[in-house]
């Protein structure tokens, strides 16, 4: 594999493109089995062109901050030249548009307005507004579900799973803020504002209450009682983030992502037969 497309498929970061590639997956098949496998195809290619060029984009816009921060990343470790990876993420936009057009005007809809958040995220002064930008980032990763329901003519069923996304997602991008503190030069992120006891103090709120909120797909009839066991491994990996949140050294960033792991594995095999 040539060095150049090794840095680009890092830039896209694979394991992020995997899970929001299950996300709208796992929200179409809450609504029916029976989606068309050329929808599901067009649904994995939106999915992972848009997470794909959002990621892009974003280590486009912090080349300077992933020095300190990210040295090992494709552009500060100069493995892709910074033009490139802009070239790069407008490429991927553009297509993961498309792919959502070709599935509905709906997904398209969806899609476009994704587009639009990540632009405005990274040049709109969402990243550096502190929680603003968090909630944008977590409401675009609830919007994978909604999408995935929308390819299957029902939008409205994943919403649970889509607020329990946004929530889970809000918890972990305010501990990455907390972690990277030292390192955030051109912005001033909400654990900056706040202090960082108070940000932890929220982070962990929120993963309590997503693992309060945990059984709500299930009573609310969208997922199966395997949904209810598996969950459970979840709110344990939750419950663990919150506990490692407040100790040295910090791990709970990577705790939180295995976390959503596993409740994406939470769903699968909830989903109804």
């Amino acid at each position: 594999m040539p060095a150049r497309f090794a840095a680009a498929v890092r830039l896209a970061r694979p394991l992020n493109c995997a899970m929001s590639a299950s996300a709208v997956l796992l929200g179409a098949w809450t609504v029916t089995w029976q989606v068309p496998a050329a929808v599901l195809c067009s649904c994995i290619a939106c999915a992972v062109l848009l997470t794909a060029g959002g990621n892009a984009l974003n280590d486009y816009a912090d080349a300077v901050i992933d020095r300190l921060n990210h040295p090992e990343r494709p552009i500060p470790s100069g493995q892709i030249p910074r033009r490139a990876a802009w070239f790069l993420a407008a490429a991927e936009l553009a297509l993961g548009l498309v792919a959502g057009l070709v599935i509905s005007l709906g997904c398209g809809s969806i899609a476009f307005l994704a587009v639009v958040l990540l632009i405005a995220y990274e040049k709109a002064g969402l990243k550096s507004s502190g929680l603003p930008g968090n909630i944008t980032i977590s409401a675009l990763t609830a919007m994978l579900f909604v999408m995935g329901g929308a390819a299957a003519h029902d939008p409205v069923r994943p919403a649970s799973l889509a607020a329990l996304a946004f929530i889970a997602t809000l918890a972990r991008e305010i501990i990455k803020d907390v972690e990277d503190v030292g390192g955030d030069i051109s912005r001033r992120t909400w654990p900056m504002r706040v202090g960082l006891k108070r940000a932890r103090i929220a982070a962990a709120f929120l993963l309590t209450l997503a693992v309060i909120l945990s059984p709500w797909p299930y009573f609310s009839g969208v997922l199966g009682i395997g949904y209810l066991a598996m969950i459970a491994v979840a709110d344990m990996a939750f419950a663990w983030t919150a506990v490692v949140l407040f100790r040295p050294p910090r791990r709970a960033s990577r705790a939180a992502k295995l976390a959503m792991l596993a409740v994406l594995g939470a769903i699968l095999i909830g989903l109804p037969t």
